[in-house]
C-alpha cells in the first residue's frame, strides 16, 4: 500500500495508534502505542513496544495486526491492517532505540511548556517510560 498525501500528514502528527492483536484463540487485544516512523512509498509502519506482555505474546502466536490513528482536531483516522515483524536487534531496531531517549525529552519539554503556558500541572509520565523491548514493522 503507498500511503495517499491525507494519511502521510496524520502520520507525521505522530499520533497516539490503536493496535489491535488476537491471541491463539482469537481473543482481541488493543494497546496503545506510538507510530515512530514510517516509509511511505513500501507502506511500512514503525512502533516501538515498551509494555510488551500482550501485545508481544499476540504477535508472536498471530503476526496479523490493525492499526487504527485518530486526529480528533482534524477529525480524521485511518485503519491499517497488515502482517508484523519483531525486530530487536540489528541496525533498524539500533537506529530507533538510540532516538528513544531523545523524543522522550522533546515530548518532556514539550509537556512543561504546555503546562506552564496553560497553568495546568500534569505528572511528566514520559520520563518514567522504560527503553523500547523491540521494534514492530507492519507491511
Amino acid at each position: 500500500m503507498i500511503f495517499s498525501e491525507q494519511i502521510t500528514c496524520l502520520l507525521d502528527e505522530k499520533p497516539l495508534a490503536y493496535i489491535a492483536t488476537a491471541d491463539n484463540i482469537k481473543k482481541p487485544n488493543i494497546s496503545l502505542k506510538g507510530i515512530i516512523d514510517y516509509n511511505k512509498d513500501k507502506g511500512i509502519i514503525y512502533f516501538l513496544d515498551l509494555f510488551s506482555k500482550k501485545t508481544r505474546t499476540n504477535l508472536k502466536i498471530n503476526k496479523q495486526i490493525s492499526i487504527a490513528v485518530v486526529n480528533e482536531k482534524s477529525v480524521s483516522a485511518f485503519q491499517f491492517k497488515g502482517t508484523t515483524e519483531m525486530i530487536n536487534n540489528g541496525p533498524l531496531f539500533e537506529k530507533y532505540a538510540e532516538n528513544w531517549d531523545e523524543k522522550q525529552t522533546d515530548a518532556f519539554r514539550e509537556e512543561i511548556n504546555w503546562n506552564f503556558l496553560t497553568s495546568f500541572s500534569n505528572a511528566a509520565k514520559e520520563i518514567l517510560l522504560p527503553a523500547p523491548k523491540y521494534l514492530v514493522k507492519v507491511t
